[in-house]
Order: structure tokens, then sequence, then C-alpha cells
């Protein structure tokens, strides 16, 4: 894939995802934004190039939305949950996502209801389509009435690595944990319980999150494709569809990579090095 020629496709499910997708077209039209990395991502070669919002009365297999998610090369899907429809949904896409020559897929999937079903469903459903998976829940609450985030990060694609990242903390402990982890440098500031202000503040977490996954993805001429996932203070590698003839010399590695690598930061361009190096010792 031509990172030049990468196509984004937004693709909401469900009953209340088009708040978020009109509140994503919303910040693609502004010129300044809280959400600093959009700019970023076109510096990637990236663009989003469609919008889409699906009803859960649109038959799945239908020549629309077949053109939909067609050439699609990192697909965003944004699913809501608690549409009971949802589920059946998900299967049915699920089915297109694999046969797409899709470079990066992340699905952020609202209404994580306590993982009652069908949200349980979706995620097990998602977890063999997805490379990254995240739920938030703006619905929950404590005594006081505060939202607490409800917020995990699950790497998908059947792989060994299912952690979550974050999860029922509040708003204090958040920004502890964000401050002294190292996590995905994201800002949360739900200020009440009401929904539909929390709406764009959610929007804004997912989507700098979904976006430091992307940059994490590297595509240069020697190494086809890199995949790295920061975890805390954890670094995990999964390295996709790479020419190991090319990695295995002396047990360097091409100096484009290791330059992208160390300027993410010391700490964690050491960490990857480390990780590189024993990946084939």
């Amino acid at each position: 894939m031509n990172e030049k020629e990468a196509i984004t496709s937004v693709v909401a499910i469900g009953a209340n995802t088009h708040r978020y997708l009109e509140k994503i077209k919303e910040l693609m039209t502004l010129e300044e934004t809280d959400v600093r990395d959009w700019n970023e991502m076109f510096e990637y070669g990236l663009k989003i190039s469609q919008f889409n919002f699906i009803s859960t009365n649109v038959d799945l297999n239908s020549s629309v939305i077949k053109e939909i998610i067609n050439d699609i090369h990192v697909c965003f899907l944004i699913i809501d949950a608690g549409d009971s429809k949802s589920l059946n949904y998900t299967r049915q896409l699920g089915d297109y996502i694999r046969t797409l020559d899709c470079g990066l897929s992340i699905a952020l999937v609202l209404g994580i209801y306590n993982n009652t079903l069908p949200s349980k469903d979706i995620i097990k459903e998602l977890y063999s389509h997805v490379d990254v998976i995240i739920e938030l829940d703006t619905l929950a609450t404590d005594d006081s009435g505060k939202v607490i985030a409800a917020y995990n990060i699950i790497r998908g694609i059947n792989s060994t690595l299912v952690k979550p990242l974050l999860c029922g903390f509040d708003l204090a402990d958040l920004h502890l944990h964000l401050k002294s982890s190292g996590l995905l440098q994201v800002a949360w500031a739900i200020e009440n319980s009401e929904l539909d202000s929390s709406y764009s503040e959610t929007l804004q977490i997912a989507t700098q999150s979904a976006l430091e996954v992307l940059k994490k993805r590297v595509i240069v001429e020697e190494v086809r494709s890199v995949f790295l996932f920061i975890e805390g203070r954890d670094t995990a590698l999964d390295i996709i569809d790479i020419e190991k003839s090319i990695m295995m010399v002396n047990n360097t590695f091409p100096e484009s990579v290791m330059e992208w690598v160390g300027s993410t930061s010391k700490t964690i361009g050491n960490e990857v090095r480390v990780l590189l190096g024993a990946a084939y010792a």
C-alpha cells in the first residue's frame, strides 16, 4: 500500500452514532481544534475521504454498502452497542472487513453497559476482524452522579495481548494514571454526567487514541509495515508482514525505522530497540 494513497473511511453503525459522525465532520472543517493530531494524520498520507452513517434499517448486503466499504485501507468503525440490531450488523460487516485489503481497522464501540449483552458479543465478534477495539461507556456514574470513564483499548485479530488499558477510572485518577504511566497522551475533560455534553470529549479521547495507533504504524521501503502498540509502561510489539531477511543483518534494522523509533521518546525508543533486538535474536 502506498501511504500517500491511503484512504480512511469512517463507518457509523447504530442508533446514536450519527452524533459522532457529525462531530468528526465538524472537526475536519475546523482550522483550529483541540484534536491537534488530525493534522499529523494527514502528514502520514491518510485522508478521510468517506463519511457514512448506516442505520440499522439498511441491508448490509446491498450494493450501496458494498460500495461504501470497498477499497478501504484504514477503516474506522463506530458502533452503538446499545442498539439491539448492531450485533448482527457487526457480524456481517466483519465478513467484509476480512476480504478487504485493509491496512488498519479501528472500532470505537459505544455503550459498554457493564460488559453485558449485546456489547460483549459485539466485542467478541470484532476481536476476530479488527486490529484495535476502543470501548467507551459515558453513562457510568459514581454515587455523586459524576461520570466515570470506562475506557478500554484491546488488541484484536486474535492477538494474545488482550489487556484493558484503562477501565473504571474516575476523572482525577485518570489524569494521574495518564501522567504517571506515560500512556497515550490524551486529555479527558468531562465536567458532568450529562450524556450529550460528554459526547464531544469522549470522541476526542477516542480519536486521539486511534490516531496514536495510526502514528505507530510505519511504512517504509525496507519494511512493509511495522505496528507498534504502546501499552502503559510496557511496550508490546507486533510485527506484521516483515521481510525477515532485511531485518536480520547482524541483528540490526533499517536506519529509517530506528530513526523513527528514537524520535518517539528516549525511553520508548530504548524499549523498542530492546524488543526489536530480541524479536529475531
